[in-house]
């Protein structure tokens, strides 16, 4: 899951496209949910896990689209850039993350402390 952070532009990302853009589908995930298995069910469900992992007004940031390609379901979630730092719980420990062009990577306590001023400033 990519984590969401501030970013000058809206995010997007596809499920049910493989890293080489060969499209899966959702029926497989769709599978998994014995109530209502189907695009809805699966943003239900996710709305539900960003929800609970991140909080409920950061899921208002989020938008899921379905489209069909080649007779597969693929869904489009495109993200808001977030008004606050939003932080990722692990084991008891919130960690920082942020997207540095094609890869999420975790901050130490410096780097977050700096990406947050310079992105949301002092309050």
């Amino acid at each position: 899951m990519r984590i969401l952070t501030r970013k000058p532009s809206p995010a997007a990302l596809l499920v049910g496209v493989d890293p080489n853009r060969q499209v899966l589908g959702l029926e497989n995930d769709y599978k998994c949910f014995s109530k209502d298995p189907n695009r809805d069910g699966f943003e239900q469900k996710i709305t539900s896990l960003i929800g609970s992992g991140l909080g409920k007004d950061v899921t208002a940031l989020m938008t899921a689209s379905f489209i069909d390609v080649d007779s597969k379901d693929v869904c489009w979630i495109r993200v808001e850039p977030s008004f606050r730092p939003v932080y990722v719980e692990q084991n008891g420990d919130f960690k920082f993350y942020v997207r540095l062009c094609n890869s999420t990577q975790p901050m130490n306590v410096k780097e977050s402390a700096d990406y947050i001023t310079h992105h949301w400033g002092t309050k």
